[in-house]
């Protein structure tokens, strides 16, 4: 469908396509406002281009939203992980079709771009709402932006959102397609069917003969391979090891709940007076004044200010941020401000009076206190043990006689391998959870103790005991295991030989129930028709939902499942139709608007690609990655 889209908007056609888009962006204007910016560039697209600074601020805005979410990336992260060559192309791309909207006459006027820098939210006030100059160029300040450069971001952007809605609004799927599309989604289907497993089949099963084992083991060679591993004893320490070594006192819980009385207690109340004025610099001029023991009447007067009646407020009441936070902060007696007010005018402010809220008592914090404390000082023993460890790790004890002098015990680790898994393919949790502690381990010398090694949330020590060079196990080691998967393999062929016959007698007019009476199993039928929408709760997942209806009206499916399979047949198949078909199709047509939507969309760009042609500086892309990646 791409290139027949593609090769539509080559045609006459498109003309009425670029109309539609032009409609759309009527009220935005034609006109050109870019200069373009040369230099050393990675990629000129018509006559702007992108340079590594443009790179850097995008990237930096893709790991601040994936930090957000509790992450730690870095640029270097974004490099190697391949990301940031997705961050040059998803640029180019953006650029190349905001050239060709051009091209064809779809570029807002600088009105419609200013209409949208002040609908932004980001550069909105928080007092009135209203655009802040002051927000919008401490943004840009803060992303090494200037005006223009943004304002033509914006400016693509309306470019391309207007394109997007105006395929939206212009494309309207055919009523034919709809209703195929909507008897697609809304068939309904009738099964029944029975489970089978290993009880079904047991008694076709033969105990694998020593022959049969000996040739399993043969083939089994290089999954049966033991690799080397190593036993380790290590001593790891947290500070949650000092949880229980340190004392609080009841005098430290009520110094402590004293210092936070405030996190306790409901809210208070403040009474404040406040003086307003039209402007900010008399607001100004009147705080300096006060606060310099002018005479309070001479100056309201002689400023023009407003003297408003004292208010008592609780902080959750005010909704103006602004004037709650410098209430709420605001010294005592103290005149604060000025403050911008909701309409425009400024206010200067002074808390007369503060009521504290009630507090919990002591008795009933004191347990959340007691373990905030427990918790600071326990990490502060944990910091201060750092050099006692240094120093009896470098004056020569074994590891058994650090235990000790550390007070923490030594653990002794059976043999794992590099990936901290032990022969009988457990694998040691308290050891991978230490990071770093499995690779360090492995670059030790037999019987050597490493010093102390810091893993973020362990601190530990490290002595290599025995190395176990890997083998392969004798037959007679591990004939039980060959035994136990020979079996399970047995099995497992047995279930699908009984399938695959009991599926070709049913789809050869065979009857289910005769075939569930013969293996002893019930037949079972779902109380509601299954649907490609049936959800993952009723037991059956996209694949075995794909496998129904795959198979046609009284036609058999086989279906594996954790413990065995289902083997059903399809027993009614039910189209939508009346109501239920144009219900279905009033929901489908915007699907498939969406669809072709996108589809038209890609179209144009493969056309403006071709059209726009950027041109790549892959010398410098190269350079910019590696200087941006780890070093080798």
């Amino acid at each position: 469908m791409l290139t027949l889209l593609r090769n539509l908007l080559r045609s006459k056609i498109a003309l009425v396509l670029i109309g539609l888009l032009i409609l759309g962006l009527a009220a935005f204007g034609i006109t050109d406002i870019f200069t373009p910016r040369l230099g050393n560039s990675l990629v000129r697209v018509g006559d702007r281009t992108i340079e590594a600074r443009d790179i850097d601020r995008e990237a930096d805005a893709q790991i601040d939203q994936m930090n957000a979410q509790g992450g730690s990336f870095t640029r270097q992260d974004l490099a190697d992980s391949g990301r940031l060559v997705n961050v040059i192309a998803i640029q180019v791309n953006r650029l190349t079709m905001a050239e060709y909207l051009k091209q064809k006459g779809l570029s807002p006027s600088d009105e419609a771009v200013v209409d949208q820098l002040r609908q932004l939210p980001l550069f909105r006030s928080s007092i009135n709402g209203s655009f802040d100059l002051q927000r919008y160029q401490q943004y840009l300040n803060s992303v090494g932006q200037t005006e223009a450069e943004y304002e033509q971001l914006v400016e693509d952007q309306l470019s391309l959102v207007t394109m997007s809605r105006g395929f939206s609004g212009a494309v309207e799927p055919p009523s034919a397609l709809s209703e195929i599309m909507a008897m697609y989604n809304g068939e309904e289907r009738r099964i029944a069917y029975m489970l089978v497993g290993p009880d079904q089949i047991e008694d076709q099963i033969e105990p694998p003969t020593e022959e049969e084992l000996r040739t399993f083991y043969q083939e089994q060679r290089a999954n049966l391979l033991q690799p080397e591993r190593r036993a380790f004893s290590i001593i790891a320490i947290s500070p949650s090891d000092f949880i229980h070594r340190v004392d609080i006192t009841d005098e430290e819980i009520q110094n402590e709940y004293a210092a936070q009385i405030a996190r306790f207690s409901a809210p208070s109340t403040r009474v404040f007076e406040s003086v307003v004025f039209e402007e900010q610099e008399p607001a100004r001029q009147a705080l300096g004044r006060l606060l310099a023991d002018a005479d309070f009447d001479q100056v309201v007067n002689s400023l023009s200010g407003q003297i408003m009646a004292a208010e008592s407020v609780l902080r959750d009441d005010m909704t103006n941020e602004d004037l709650a936070d410098t209430v709420f902060t605001a010294p005592v007696d103290i005149w604060s401000g000025p403050v911008e007010l909701g309409d425009g005018r400024w206010a200067i402010i002074n808390v007369i009076e503060e009521t504290p809220g009630e507090a919990q008592p002591i008795e009933n914090v004191s347990d959340v206190i007691e373990q905030e404390l427990r918790a600071f000082k326990a990490e502060r023993a944990y910091m201060d043990s750092l050099e006692e460890i240094d120093d009896a790790t470098g004056s020569g004890l074994s590891l058994e006689e650090l235990a000790e002098v550390l007070q923490s015990p030594a653990y002794s680790l059976p043999p794992v391998d590099n990936q901290g898994v032990t022969e009988d393919g457990k694998r040691n949790t308290f050891l991978n959870q230490i990071e770093g502690a499995i690779d360090y381990g492995f670059d030790l010398y037999p019987d050597e103790t490493s010093f102390r090694q810091d893993a973020g949330d362990y601190q530990y020590i490290i002595r290599l005991d025995e190395i176990v060079e890997g083998y392969l196990p004798e037959f007679e080691e591990v004939e039980d295991r060959l035994t136990r998967a020979l079996t399970n393999q047995k099995r497992a062929q047995a279930l699908n030989t009984l399938a695959t016959e009991v599926a070709d007698r049913l789809d050869q007019g065979g009857f289910l129930t005769s075939e569930a009476e013969t293996l002893g199993v019930e037949v079972m039928r779902p109380d509601q028709p299954v649907t490609r929408s049936t959800p993952p709760e009723t037991g059956l997942n996209a694949h075995s939902i794909q496998s129904i209806f795959a198979a046609g009206l009284d036609e058999s499916f086989v279906i594996p499942l954790q413990g065995g399979l289902m083997i059903g047949v399809v027993e009614a198949i039910n189209l939508p139709d009346g109501d239920a078909l144009r219900r279905q199709v009033a929901a489908t047509q915007s699907q498939l608007s969406n669809v072709l939507s996108r589809e038209l969309e890609q179209a144009m760009f493969a056309v403006a690609m071709d059209d726009v042609s950027p041109e790549t500086n892959d010398a410098a892309i190269e350079t910019y990655i590696s200087d941006n990646q780890s070093p080798q």
